[in-house]
């Protein structure tokens, strides 16, 4: 487990070149907002990261979440000192310091797969009503899906979103 650190310390790190802010979140995600001169590394290709050793690594997500879960692969990631952003980007926002915004990025994976799985409820419950009530087991289908995800944590529908050509890095 990577300790953890506060945001102004990691600012003052950074803005005195001792740190470095390691960003796992998808390409989609930091394209809408992203800290400036943060280094995109999704999570799924941290390893290649290439990380400097002259700075220490700050790992960050939306909330901190992924890189707390992550600490062991990030540790061995990074190849100096390494830190988890506590509180993520929202902290970051928080307090109030400078982030590039992009309102007009694509949706993350995660909202994607959110927008996915309620479209596919509501096709369900309108095919049902209106065409044959086997069409209910659609929604009910999505329903589970979206409740495994969330209990498990697990971005399995997100990773696959990813992959999709609109989602991809330069696309």
């Amino acid at each position: 487990m990577l300790p953890t650190i506060d945001v102004a310390t990691a600012n003052a790190m950074v803005r005195d070149g001792t740190a470095l802010l390691v960003d796992l979140r998808t390409p989609a995600e930091h394209a809408r907002v992203h800290i400036p001169g943060s280094r995109l590394a999704p999570l799924d290709h941290v390893e290649a990261a290439d990380l400097p050793a002259s700075a220490a690594a700050v790992f960050l997500c939306w909330d901190g979440s992924r890189t707390e879960r992550a600490g062991d692969r990030l540790a061995a990631a990074a190849p100096g000192v390494a830190y988890v952003l506590d509180g993520g980007l929202m902290a970051w926002l928080a307090a109030g310091l400078p982030v590039v915004e992009r309102r007009s990025a694509k949706i993350d994976s995660d909202r994607q797969g959110q927008i996915l799985l309620g479209l596919i409820g509501v096709i369900g419950v309108v095919l049902g009503e209106f065409d044959n009530e086997a069409w209910f087991a659609l929604s009910a289908a999505a329903a589970v899906a979206l409740l495994t995800l969330g209990l498990t944590g697990s971005r399995a529908l997100a990773r696959w979103l990813d992959r999709m050509p609109w989602n991809r890095a330069g696309s």
